[in-house]
Formats: structure tokens, C-alpha cells, sequence
């Protein structure tokens, strides 16, 4: 290996791992922690990509090097971002000082984040296997033995995926089934969800232990009435016939109904005292307070239609009534290529980004949301 090569490969790198491990020192040490527990575990971190690839396989070509490299300043870098943005503050204590509790508590708080981001790495491998794949020559996508990354990066899996098939007749189709399943549950739930929270009326809790057995009740169960009831009001393969079934939601309505009843009543009975209608203090009073809960909600509500496929393969019998979910399969019975995996993995990319945009949006809400539900009643 020439001089250069090994500049290029090895101190270089080494020598960035150490800088950002030296930064996450500095950040240790604005946090007021252990500032060596921050450098050893940067360390840590961008050795684990030296592990897993030598547990994997033998590093045998400089690609493979340059990623290991590559994955292992990524991690550095968030748990970099980790400390910066979400190690609480603390007190330092000094070397002689260090048998103490608080020190061991910093090194298992950041180790338990490192655990996490190497779990979270593993679930979602699926996601970046099929990311990689669909850049790979359609050839080399089933290849054996695998490889994560592409010998030659190309774009001819999502050009095939695009002109096969009418593929943004299939996106457009999901939007708009999407789009109105999640106006009209969050819409409905809001509604239903506040009358059973706030209003007084007969068999109000009947009603609402009738709405909560309903989620007992599989899908499945439902499936043939709803195609019956669907195809005998003349909406089979329209877009109507997509979202009827799934305008309203019994977990939306017991969801939003628990954190309405952690609004305190004395709001309520102060909007009718300045004579304010049930209807402006819904509006005006309980939903701008309820916008976590109700985030929350349409992120679910948005996922579960956004990737129904049973119902739409059923119910629609024509290509352009298609979801993109259906729009998959197309690629599976491909009569010259046979099943063509590379434009399978295009499509599946290309269906994962509305929901990934969404979900890197509005987790916070998400997460808030849930968070916020079931503490009372």
C-alpha cells in the first residue's frame, strides 16, 4: 500500500474520529459531566461500524473501508448531537470524586442512547437494505451473496419504475384516499371525542363502551359486508369507494376523548357563563389546547390509510384506480423480466418517503400526544 494511500485511508480518518471525540468532550464539558466519559464513548462509537463490518465479513476493498469509516463518524456525530441537545445538565465531579453515583449515572445515560441508536440502526435495516437496492443494476439486485452497497450506482430501477407503469396516477390516487380518510376522522373524532368528554346526555357512557368494543372487531370480520354494502351504492372502483369504510375511527374518538377530559371542567362552565355556544368553546377553547393529541392522531390515521393495500386491491378493478401500494405488485408478474426486484425497491422507496416526511415532522407532536392521553377518566 503506497504512502499516500495510507494517509488517505487510515490517518485521515483517525484523525477526524478523534476530533469529533475531542468536540464531544468540550460538550461533556459545557454540560458540566465527566468530560473523559464523553471522549472514551465517541470512541466507542465509531468503532462500532469496525465491529459489526469484521463480525459481518472481512473488509476487502476500499469502498467497504471508506463506508465503515463513514457510518462510524455518523455515529459519532449523533451522539455528539444527543449530548448537545438532550444530556440534561449536571455537575461535574472530579477524578477523586468519581467512585460517585452521578458519574456512573452520565456513562449509563449516553451508553443506554448508543444502545438505542445501534437497536434503531437494526430495525430499520430493512429501510436501508432497500433503499441501496433499488440504486443497484437491476442484475446485481439479487446476487449471491448479497451486498448492502451498489457496485454502480444507478437510477434505472426508479426509470423503469416511472414509465412501466403510471405510477404517478398510482401516488396521486394514495394522496387523495389519504387525504380525505385523515380529514374526516380527525374531523369526526374531534366531534364525537368532545361529546363524550364534555357533554351531558343519556347513555353517554353506553355509547361510548359500544364505540371502544368496536375496535375488538377485526377488519377482516367487516371486510365483506363493507364490499357488499360499498358495491351495492354503485361506488366500487371510485374514490369514494376507497375511503367509505374508513371515515370514522373508534380509536381517534377514545384517543381525543381522553385528553379532553384532562381539560379542566371550570373552562367550560366559564365559556357558558360569558355565553359562549358548545360549538365556539369546542373550536375555540379545547382544540388550540388539544393540537398535540390531535397531531398525534392524524400522524396514525395518516399511516393506516396511507399503506391499506387489502381494501384497495379488492374494491378497485382498473389501472387507474390504483394505489401505489397496488401499483407494486405490478412489478412482481413483469412477463418478460419475470419478478423485477430493482423496480419493486424503487417503487417501495418511493412509497416510504410521505410517511417518513411525516413521521421526522411530527414527532414531537407524536410523541407528545400519546404521552398526554389516559390520564384521567
Amino acid at each position: 500500500m503506497r504512502t499516500y494511500e495510507v494517509i488517505l485511508y487510515f490517518i485521515v480518518p483517525a484523525a477526524i474520529w478523534i476530533f469529533i471525540a475531542w468536540l464531544t468532550r468540550k460538550a461533556f464539558e459545557k454540560k458540566q459531566r465527566n468530560p473523559q466519559t464523553g471522549f472514551v464513548l465517541s470512541l466507542l462509537a465509531g468503532l462500532v461500524p469496525y465491529v459489526l463490518t469484521t463480525a459481518i465479513s472481512t473488509v476487502s476493498d476500499v469502498q467497504a473501508l471508506l463506508w465503515t469509516h463513514f457510518f462510524g463518524f455518523v455515529l459519532q456525530i449523533i451522539l455528539l448531537v444527543i449530548v448537545q441537545n438532550r444530556l440534561p445538565q449536571g455537575n461535574w465531579i472530579s477524578e477523586e470524586e468519581q467512585v460517585g453515583g452521578e458519574a456512573r449515572g452520565d456513562s449509563v445515560t449516553v451508553v443506554l442512547h448508543i444502545t438505542l441508536l445501534i437497536t434503531g440502526l437494526f430495525i430499520s435495516s430493512p429501510i436501508w437494505i432497500g433503499l441501496f437496492a433499488s440504486f443497484k443494476l437491476p442484475q446485481d439486485v439479487t446476487n449471491f451473496p448479497p451486498t448492502l452497497l451498489p457496485d454502480i450506482w444507478t437510477f434505472e430501477n426508479y426509470v423503469t419504475a416511472w414509465t412501466s407503469v403510471p405510477l404517478f396516477r398510482f401516488f396521486m390516487n394514495s394522496v387523495i384516499q389519504t387525504g380525505i380518510i385523515v380529514l374526516f376522522q380527525v374531523v369526526f373524532s374531534i366531534l364525537a371525542a368532545y361529546a363524550f368528554a364534555i357533554l351531558d346526555f343519556p347513555g353517554r357512557n353506553l355509547m361510548f363502551y359500544l364505540i371502544l368494543g368496536s375496535l375488538m372487531v377485526p377488519f377482516q370480520l367487516t371486510f365483506i359486508p363493507n364490499f357488499v354494502m360499498v358495491s351495492n351504492w354503485g361506488l366500487a372502483n371510485t374514490h369514494a369507494g376507497l375511503v367509505v369504510p374508513f371515515l370514522a375511527s373508534a380509536f381517534g374518538v377514545f384517543l381525543l376523548r381522553q385528553f379532553f377530559m384532562t381539560i379542566p371542567r371550570d373552562f367550560f362552565d366559564a365559556a357558558k357563563v360569558d355565553g359562549a355556544s358548545s360549538f365556539r368553546y369546542l373550536w375555540q377553547i379545547v382544540v388550540p389546547l388539544s393540537k398535540g393529541a390531535i397531531s398525534a392522531f392524524a400522524t396514525f390515521s395518516f399511516l393506516s390509510a396511507w399503506s391499506q393495500y387489502l381494501w384497495p386491491l379488492i374494491i378497485t378493478n382498473s389501472e387507474e384506480m390504483r394505489t401505489i401500494q397496488i401499483g407494486i405488485r405490478f412489478f412482481l408478474f413483469d412477463q418478460e423480466r419475470g419478478a423485477d426486484w430493482g423496480a419493486i425497491m424503487a417503487v417501495a422507496v418511493i412509497a416510504l418517503l410521505p410517511t417518513l416526511l411525516i413521521f421526522l415532522v411530527a414527532q414531537r407532536q407524536l410523541v407528545k400526544g400519546i404521552a398526554s392521553t389516559g390520564l384521567k377518566g
